[in-house]
């Protein structure tokens, strides 16, 4: 009888700690254990999280500062000191009268100049280039190209030389969409798209190292890239390592950070069946210790606490305003992390 007394108490206990939400499923996808856990909003002890999303909701941009969100490439303090400086250009007309420009060009190093150039094929098309021009020679490179007609029209500017291998160049569209901006390196051997509308590429790790997400540089290939730019162009091997790549059927973005800097939360969408992941990657070896489904691919907002602790919202939107109707705990147990 006191056997059954005991089970039946424990039963209850355990009833107790459960009862915040769903049963929590565990999910064993590398060497760091994961738990996730639905959170039932209808319960009264539960309206602390519905409380926390409006909060979160209303203030994101104070939140994302404070939860692990990365740092990107700086765009801003090169776009800001445009205008600062004598104009560096040197123009060339093809009807200067009516303000056609054939091309304009700057010195880049010394033996490298840069070109933006102007192509007209007839009265309502043509192209803007971005070019890299040889000196000696007149022998020219193009970075990239857009379109002068109305429906895919683009012009170039470059907004700061940083080095004698670098630029920073921004892509500007006349009447849709907004700038894209571009980091051109000679070691890499083509741009990075280091901003473009609210997805920057190029994460910031301190002391010109970088995480490069690429989901452009190679047909059918998705790729993490270590990046160390003094080490580039020092001409040292090892400067730019290949982490992880996925095939076509992923893109990939950088969402998180982990407080020491050593782990990137990457958010994984595959498109064949329309589901997303969470992959955590480690920094410098590229090791996968988490990669898991999402438990509801509608989840738009994910948070993190803390390196252990993340927060998924999936939103509906009422005349009221929004409204969170689903809250998942995820719990990451870092017990396979031995460092």
């Amino acid at each position: 009888m006191k056997r059954l007394l005991c089970a039946v108490l424990l039963c209850l206990l355990l009833a107790g700690l459960c009862g915040c939400g769903k049963q929590a499923q565990t999910v064993a996808p590398g060497p760091w254990g994961v738990t996730i856990e639905e959170i039932d909003l209808s319960k009264p002890e539960n309206k602390k999280y519905i409380k926390w999303a409006k909060e979160y909701h209303a203030n994101w941009e104070s939140y994302s500062k404070i939860f692990s969100a990365p740092n990107y490439f700086n765009v801003e303090a090169y776009v800001n000191q445009m205008g600062e400086e004598p104009d560096p250009w040197t123009y060339v007309w093809e009807d200067e009268e009516n303000k056609e420009l054939l091309e304009m060009h700057r010195s880049w190093n010394d033996t490298k100049e840069l070109v933006i150039r102007a192509t007209y094929e007839n009265e309502y098309s043509g192209y803007n280039e971005l070019l890299v021009r040889e000196k000696a020679t007149g022998e020219t490179e193009q970075i990239a190209k857009g379109g002068i007609s109305e429906f895919d029209a683009g012009s170039f500017s470059v907004l700061d030389v940083i080095s004698d291998t670098r630029f920073l160049y921004r892509l500007s569209y006349y009447n849709y969409g907004p700038s894209q901006y571009y980091l051109y390196d000679l070691e890499i051997g083509g741009s990075i798209c280091v901003a473009s509308s609210e997805l920057d590429m190029l994460c910031d790790l301190g002391n010109e190292r970088y995480l490069w997400c690429d989901n452009e540089q190679t047909v059918g290939k998705r790729t993490l890239y270590l990046i160390d730019m003094r080490a580039l162009e020092a001409g040292k091997k090892g400067a730019k390592l290949e982490l992880v790549s996925w095939d076509s059927d992923y893109s990939s973005r950088i969402k998180h950070l982990s407080s020491d800097k050593r782990f990137v939360y990457m958010s994984l969408f595959r498109y064949s069946d329309g589901t997303m992941h969470r992959g955590i990657y480690n920094v410098e070896t590229g090791e996968q210790v988490v990669d898991f489904e999402l438990p509801d691919q509608l989840v738009s907002d994910l948070i993190l606490i803390n390196d252990d602790l993340e927060y998924g919202m999936k939103w509906f939107y009422s005349e009221d305003g929004p409204e969170v109707n689903l809250f998942y705990i995820i719990r990451y147990d870092r017990t396979g992390d031995k460092n």
